[in-house]
């Protein structure tokens, strides 16, 4: 599998003139904080 025709689809798309604007994006949930066990748990997850 080559990158090269990747890369031609990709230009081809973005010079789309029907192309959608995207909203801004906004953040909706706050940021989940962990207990110093819980990323312990999640690190050695991580590894296995």
């Amino acid at each position: 599998m080559t990158l090269q025709g990747l890369g031609s689809a990709a230009t081809t798309s973005s010079d789309d003139s029907g192309k959608k604007i995207r909203k801004p994006y906004t953040i909706t949930k706050s940021r989940e904080s962990w207990t110093e066990q819980e990323h312990d748990k999640f690190l050695e997850a991580l590894q296995l």
